[in-house]
């Protein structure tokens, strides 16, 4: 009799939990994610994040949610930029500070964006700093943006950031290393090298970029010829280098 009740609860307890996962396919792992597992937080993340890429907000803030309270930082950053679509810029804030607070660095990188977003260029700077650190080449290029901004411009840094993320395949910053030397403000004007980051950005597959290499080669070449006729005595030519660079291109 005693076996035969053990067997009862045995089926009894199989038969609720086969009902459980029928109903919610991610009960395993978050019965693992709460235990610590990191593996199966991350398969939530990516449920939710999938969610979130839908527009699917109140599913994707569930189990963002879920996961981030689990101490999964990468969904409090994820979660952060849920808040960011749906305008709550409060909870957003929240979030994508704990994600960096707890040392994922993209919820840095992430709350960097968002003060941008918002205009406090201040608040971003610090966030963007430790994220560019570490490598994340986005931060790098909006730190690049925030050097050009009048309250905190300095030219100087603006093209170190960018240098850096452009070497390292950003190419958005190639496109804007471009346009700082054709426009020489705040640093000498280099046509040369104007084009030569134009042409990375093209080949790197920013194509808006790539029709304007054939004129800055013209223009390259034409102050060239005026430079090296200047040094050869030509006052000509040196007052046509003055005008030139005078020039909007």
């Amino acid at each position: 009799m005693k076996k035969i009740i053990i067997s009862a609860v045995v089926l009894i307890i199989f038969g609720v939990c086969a009902f459980l996962l029928h109903n919610d396919e991610l009960l395993y792992s978050k019965i693992s994610c709460k235990f610590g597992s990191q593996n199966h937080c991350g398969i939530i993340n990516r449920v939710g994040n999938t969610y979130l890429l839908d527009s699917k907000f109140d599913e994707a803030q569930k189990l963002l949610k879920f996961a981030c309270e689990s101490k999964f930082y990468k969904s409090c950053s994820n979660l952060g930029s849920l808040f960011m679509q749906t305008k709550d810029n409060k909870q957003a804030e929240f979030y994508l500070k704990m994600s960096c607070d707890n040392g994922f660095i993209g919820g840095c990188d992430n709350l960097g964006s968002f003060y941008i977003s918002l205009n406090e260029y201040q608040k971003a700077k610090p966030f963007l700093e430790l994220s560019c650190e570490q490598n994340i080449f986005k931060s790098c290029h909006n730190l690049g943006f925030l050097y050009l901004q009048p309250n905190m411009k300095d030219v100087q840094k603006a093209v170190s950031f960018y240098k850096k993320s452009c070497e390292n395949r950003f190419y958005g910053s190639c496109v804007a290393l471009s346009a700082i030397y054709v426009k020489g403000d705040g640093i000498d004007r280099n046509l040369s090298l104007a084009l030569e980051f134009a042409k990375t950005a093209c080949d790197g597959g920013i194509k808006q970029i790539c029709s304007k290499i054939n004129g800055l080669e013209k223009a390259a070449k034409a102050l060239e010829l005026l430079d090296t006729l200047c040094k050869l005595g030509s006052t000509a030519s040196c007052e046509k280098m003055k005008e030139f660079n005078k020039i909007q291109l």
